[in-house]
């Protein structure tokens, strides 16, 4: 190597030491020498060569990096691969812990000093964790600031407004306005499932997190429309373009409609998960809900449903 620029993603110091990581090698240096000079560095190729850089930390005088998802450390003189259950984003070092955020799992694992990984955080999607004593705060994606201590949630904060910058569709219904921030075109674009609803001058907002917690932590994405129960303001149901169709109670998830409990169609019948694609949803004068449904593209092309009171089924082509 030679004083040519590089791009640093990631940099962490020790005692002694100052770390610097490009997406190709780990640049280390004496922090007593002259680090204007390139001769004093010693570089280390990554292990996974113009793969970008995640994270880089430094926990117990060992270092960690993320690449590609994955998560290494420096061992012997040697990148070894520490397995995980999940995909890992990024890693977060606070005072006495070392947690992995993993990509689009929510919560947190924590690495001990074994190297064993454990889930440790079981709440929102985070970003970044302070410890303060037995006190975790977690910044999350959607759940807003997160204050954690012995093991629960103790208390949320959130500004006051909708809890995402997503606005797909609008629904009003008396004096309530709901606003979905889910979207589509060919395929559906991956946004988190949440529900918003202004009423009375105040927003009440349903969080990703606090649904699909209570569905076992299946994904919900892209939510679409809403249809509120003509005789309960409280009861309505909320489509999704992929993950099927949420059946509410103020905040509680009552029902999640997919194939396999309904007659619901996947487009990919391979992976319902992610591809039972529901639209418009609405009740008529006689109370029976309809739902658009996208087919399979072979030999369904899309499907109307109709529910009735009494919770019956019907589906036309």
């Amino acid at each position: 190597y030679n004083s040519t620029e590089v791009n640093v993603a990631g940099i962490t110091v020790s005692d002694n030491h100052i770390y610097a990581a490009t997406n190709d090698s780990l640049y280390i240096a004496n922090l007593k020498d002259n680090l204007s000079d390139y001769n004093f560095w010693k570089t280390q190729p990554l292990p996974l060569a113009s793969k970008t850089l995640q994270s880089l930390c430094l926990h117990n005088g060992t270092i960690f990096i993320v690449q590609d998802n994955k998560l290494y450390t420096w061992q012997d003189n040697a990148w070894k691969q520490i397995v995980s259950e999940y995909p890992i984003r990024r890693i977060c070092k606070t005072e006495n812990h070392l947690f992995l955020l993993p990509e689009n799992v929510y919560g947190a694992l924590e690495i001990d000093e074994q190297l064993k990984i454990k889930k440790a955080i079981p709440y929102g999607y985070i970003y970044d964790i302070a410890e303060d004593g037995n006190t975790f705060w977690l910044g999350t994606q959607n759940d807003g600031l997160i204050k954690y201590a012995n093991q629960a949630i103790s208390a949320i904060y959130q500004p006051e407004g909708p809890c995402s910058n997503f606005s797909y569709r609008l629904r009003t219904v008396g004096d309530k306005l709901y606003m979905l921030p889910g979207g589509r075109w060919a395929v559906q674009y991956i946004r988190l499932g949440e529900i918003m609803m202004l009423q009375s001058g105040r927003w009440d907002n349903i969080t990703n997190g606090e649904i699909v917690e209570q569905i076992n932590n299946h994904p919900i994405y892209d939510v679409m429309d809403v249809a509120q129960d003509p005789n309960d303001s409280e009861h309505y149901f909320v489509t999704s373009f992929g993950t099927g169709i949420l059946e509410m109670k103020g905040h509680k998830v009552v029902k999640h409609y997919m194939p396999n409990n309904s007659p619901l169609i996947a487009a990919a019948s391979n992976n319902p998960s992610l591809y039972t694609r529901t639209d418009g949803i609405m009740y008529d004068d006689q109370g029976n809900l309809w739902i658009l449904n996208t087919g399979n593209g072979t030999t369904l092309y899309g499907t109307i449903h109709v529910v009735s009171p009494t919770g019956k089924w019907t589906s036309f082509q």
